[in-house]
């Protein structure tokens, strides 16, 4: 189908184009912004799982969005 020299520079230029797109995306799509549910700040969140320890039975498999200090501390403390 694409059998000229110009049509084949054109489909690199598409792929290109669509390659660092996909990878633009991709990057992006990791972090989620967002308030923190333990200390309200405004932050890079993770998504963490409670485990149901440290008194907290309630909570086990309850998912949160957590800043990187709260989600450190929420593993250090067995919640």
């Amino acid at each position: 189908m694409f059998t000229t020299y110009g049509h084949r520079k054109l489909l690199y230029v598409l792929t290109a184009v669509l390659l660092i797109f996909v990878i633009m995306l991709a990057l992006t799509g990791c972090e989620r912004r967002g308030i923190c549910e333990n200390c309200q700040q405004e932050e890079v969140l993770s998504e963490y799982i409670c485990t149901g320890g440290g008194g907290r039975r309630g909570d086990e498999g309850k998912t949160v969005y957590l800043c990187d200090y709260c989600r450190q501390y929420y593993k250090f403390m067995g919640y």
